[in-house]
């Protein structure tokens, strides 16, 4: 699937500015989170998107909260998150070498200015576990047939339905918690400037392809 023409002529222009395996850093950065935050309990209040924080001068925490790990917490154990992350590296490597470095740090730039957005916008603190999850939706957009084997199943399964599973997770989320449905449709704003004109083209393809069929069983 093409990406839109636009971000060909973003690339040609500000090529030089693309951050090689960008994805690796977040995540690498994520877990020396965890571990900075399990030496010293409390030690990510002072990283997490707070509007009025911001606001207040602490210009950091507009990237910082991007270095949180929503994972790994709570019901979550550490082998969660490990597997979390390892499957995040694998997938942005898979998207740098389908996009290339720039349109990948692009991607990222614009999960960044829409959550952001989001959280000055409203005044509501901003969290990056939707936007993470849409670096797999890209990836099982792109490559719907490719097979993992996913911690704990011993069986291979598509990436599809690995995608299908947590989209329809992330929309029961949106249809139960109407406070944070802002929130991911702003860490879904990347995936569908990404993914929407291509999956749109497909569609008319495939509209135009079924009228020319019925055009041509109408002819015999």
């Amino acid at each position: 699937m093409e990406l839109p023409s636009w971000t060909d002529r973003l690339e040609n222009r500000f090529g030089d500015w693309a951050i090689p395996y960008v994805v690796r850093g977040l995540v690498l950065l994520n877990v020396l989170t965890w571990f900075l935050n399990a030496g010293s309990q409390g030690f990510t209040d002072s990283l997490y998107l707070n509007p009025n924080l911001v606001l207040a001068g602490e210009f950091w925490r507009v990237i910082t909260y991007l270095f949180v790990p929503t994972v790994g917490q709570g019901m979550f154990s550490p082998l969660f998150l490990l597997f979390f992350f390892l499957f995040t590296w694998f997938i942005g490597d898979a998207l740098e070498s389908t996009w290339g470095s720039f349109k990948l740090t692009l991607y990222l730039v614009l999960g960044i200015l829409s959550m952001n957005g989001f959280a000055l916008a409203t005044g509501m603190s901003g969290t990056n576990i939707f936007f993470l999850q849409t670096f797999l939706f890209c990836f099982a957009t792109l490559f719907p047939n490719h097979e993992i084997m996913l911690f704990p199943i011993p069986i291979p399964i598509k990436v599809k339905w690995i995608g299908i599973f947590f989209g329809a997770y992330l929309f029961l989320i949106f249809l139960t918690s109407p406070g944070i449905r802002l929130l991911i449709l702003a860490s879904l704003v990347p995936y569908v400037t990404y993914m929407g004109p291509g999956a749109l083209q497909i569609l008319r393809e495939r509209q135009d392809s079924k009228a020319r069929m019925k055009r041509f069983k109408g002819d015999d």
